[in-house]
């Protein structure tokens, strides 16, 4: 925003803080209103004639500034930006996508997302040794020849890529599910400072917001949107970086993927991407390729594919462990799994009776851990088991359609829902 001040991002900040990332409300506020200020002065008739959910009824009526006034005083003392939709500095390629964001924090310069090679590279928490290699190396030789690299600071492929880019010499932007003032995770405390040094962090979460899982898939349309192309390194069919990669084909970009051992199941979602139409990465030529060379350095990139070679020790210096996710807590929400149900010893043929009939042996079930009450509960439960169901059936629930689509993600990454044909949801069990 030009006008750089308390008060001239405190009303914009209080709106982050009561409206849903990745929904349509302020799509809706601002056919009325031309200001966040407007919409604060709006007294509570006025914003019910709007047609607004109950919820977010809610949010807007309540005129406390504290929190917005905290935030306004981080971003101040940090040197963090908000861009708003529409004005200067807020990133063209976002502009396009579905659901953009409204605001975004910016700590760093987010104008290298303009580059003409910018890929975002997304992956699995639990590399393999040989997606740890190739996510710095293709980084590393992206960066070198001018490329940005974009990535969501997390553990496993994302932390490496940033790596890459930043032992380049080049930019890297890393997109958080979070404030800007909270580490998450935690272990990459020192890559998240060398980051905002040399390159930006960014997110569309006011200073103040926990890590909560449901904001990460609504986070990955960013990470996508403000890329030219996707690379996916590794991951199972139902990860978060295959969600990136959905986000990535609603919104026009092109799709990479790192083929795997189709027994691995790592490499089942790369594999899955590139049986359905991805094109195949084997080096950074591969994505650079499809673009000509406007704009690349081609003696650096040759230069860089002899250096490219991962040191762990590399790694250590910015605060990256290739086992970090081990021990590191996944965010509170993010708990369920699917645990197969010990299956009972069969019985043995010579001790059961003549007259019994023959057993037939059932296929593996799976029970799910219970999930936490809260909205995402509310809609899991919501569901018919077995009747694919769109998105306007969670319509009575009140829950803004950003919100809804950020939790019905988390939902299927966490393996209680599949999506079906025709843009639906399933319950299985």
């Amino acid at each position: 925003m030009s006008n750089f001040t308390k008060e001239g991002i405190l009303y914009e900040i209080w709106l982050t803080t009561c409206i849903s990332a990745g929904t349509t409300a302020y799509e809706k506020l601002f056919e009325h209103y031309s200001t966040a200020y407007d919409v604060y002065r709006a007294d509570i008739g006025e914003l019910e004639r709007i047609g607004l959910p109950e919820r977010l009824l809610a949010n807007l009526s309540r005129k406390d500034l504290r929190r917005a006034s905290d935030a306004a005083d981080f971003c101040l003392r940090k040197d963090v930006r908000l861009f708003v939709r529409g004005e200067a500095g807020y990133p063209e390629r976002l502009e396009s996508i579905p659901n953009p964001p409204y605001a975004l924090y910016v700590k760093g310069d987010i104008r290298c997302a303009e580059n003409e090679y910018s890929t975002s590279i997304v992956g699995t928490r639990n590399m393999s040794e040989y997606g740890m290699n190739m996510a710095y190396k293709i980084a590393y030789e992206l960066a070198s020849a001018g490329a940005a690299i974009v990535s969501g600071m997390a553990l496993g492929v994302d932390g490496v890529a940033h790596v890459g880019a930043l032992e380049a010499n080049g930019d890297t932007i890393a997109v958080l599910g979070s404030g800007l003032d909270k580490v998450y995770p935690p272990a990459h405390r020192r890559l998240m400072g060398i980051i905002a040094e040399r390159g930006a962090l960014v997110s569309e979460y006011a200073p103040g917001t926990p890590p909560m899982s449901g904001n990460f898939p609504l986070r990955n349309r960013i990470i996508s949107g403000l890329s030219r192309s996707t690379l996916v390194i590794e991951g199972n069919t139902n990860s978060g970086s295959m969600l990136t990669a959905r986000e990535a084909i609603r919104q026009g970009r092109d799709i990479f993927a790192i083929p795997g051992n189709v027994g691995i199941s790592n490499a089942l979602g790369t594999n899955v991407l590139i049986r359905d139409g991805a094109r195949v990465a084997l080096s950074a030529r591969d994505i650079i390729g499809i673009r000509g060379d406007r704009g690349i350095d081609l003696d650096r990139l040759a230069d860089a594919e002899l250096n490219s070679t991962l040191d762990i020790n590399t790694l250590k210096y910015y605060g990256v462990s290739p086992a970090a996710y081990i021990a590191e807590p996944a965010p509170r929400e993010e708990i369920g799994r699917l645990e197969p149900i010990p299956e009972k010893k069969p019985v043995r043929r010579q001790e059961k009776k003549r007259s019994e009939p023959e057993a037939v042996k059932e296929p593996k079930r799976y029970s799910l851990a219970p999930l936490p009450d809260g909205i995402m509960k509310e809609i899991y439960e919501s569901m018919p088991v077995g009747t694919p169901v769109s998105a306007d059936f969670f319509a009575g629930l009140g829950i803004l359609s950003g919100e809804l689509v950020g939790h019905l993600s988390m939902l299927e990454v966490m393996g209680y829902i599949t999506s079906a044909p025709g843009g639906t949801y399933l319950r299985e069990i």
